[in-house]
This record gives C-alpha cells, sequence and structure tokens, in this order.
C-alpha cells in the first residue's frame, strides 16, 4: 500500500497495514514528512479505498503509533495517538474522532498514562487496547 492516490510510490516508509474483509479499505502508518505528514509528527496514518485510490488521513496530533487497526467492515479505524498514547476510533462515515480513554489524570497524580490499541471487534463496535501507568506520584 505504498502509494499515493494517483499510483505513485511513496518517497517515504510505510507498514503496519491492515485491510478490510473485503478487501476495498487499507489502513497503513507512514513515516513523514510527506503530503499531509508534516515533520513535525514522525507517523501519520491514513486510510486508502483501494477500489477508487481516495486517500484520507486520519486526524489527529501528537505521535501515532502503527496500532491501527481496521473494522471488518472498513468503517473505523481503532488507533493510538498523542503524546501519552489514547486509544481512539476514527469513523469515515461521520469523520468523528473518539477517544475511548481518559483526557487527563486525575489532579492529585502526576503520570504518565498509555493505550495502546490490539485489535477491533466484528462488528466494529468494540476496541480491546493495553493501558499502562508509568510512574504515579501522590502531589499531597
Amino acid at each position: 500500500m505504498s502509494s499515493e492516490a494517483d499510483g505513485t510510490e511513496l518517497t517515504t516508509y510505510s507498514y503496519y497495514a491492515t485491510v478490510s474483509d473485503d478487501g476495498r479499505y487499507v489502513a497503513y502508518q507512514t513515516n513523514g514528512p510527506r503530503e499531509g505528514c508534516p515533520l513535525t509528527v514522525s507517523h501519520c496514518v491514513f486510510l486508502k479505498d483501494v477500489k477508487t485510490g481516495r486517500q484520507v488521513q486520519i486526524p489527529g496530533k501528537g505521535r501515532i503509533t502503527g496500532n491501527a487497526r481496521i473494522s471488518p467492515d472498513g468503517r473505523r479505524v481503532a488507533v493510538s495517538m498523542g503524546d501519552n498514547l489514547r486509544p481512539y476510533v476514527w469513523d469515515r462515515m461521520t469523520g468523528e474522532l473518539q477517544m475511548l480513554w481518559p483526557g487527563s489524570a486525575p489532579s492529585d497524580l502526576d503520570w504518565k498514562e498509555e493505550g495502546v490499541v490490539n485489535a477491533i471487534s466484528a462488528d466494529g463496535d468494540h476496541v480491546t487496547y493495553t493501558s499502562t501507568t508509568a510512574a504515579q506520584v501522590n502531589r499531597g
């Protein structure tokens, strides 16, 4: 899937591709910089419609992992992103990006928490992810 919408080869490395059950949609990670993926974001995730060649970048800020997972029908893509990785689901039909795990730590703790996507269910409605807390310090 290392190609642009026009069929030309990407000038950057692409990997971690996952394919919808019908083979029409492919979600993959690519390194920046490239169009739509600036140097300030080292990895971006794209969804490509193999039938039309159309590609859409999964929206988000901060670093994005290669743990993108696509639902069997190609409608939803689960991905981990942000400076402290959080699991998100992006809906191709609505354009909505939804975080699945808390956006901030409780105020009395200083911690680095991460959530890395593992899988998306057959119906696309459920995502499994691994969560970790690197450090907790009680400020009180």
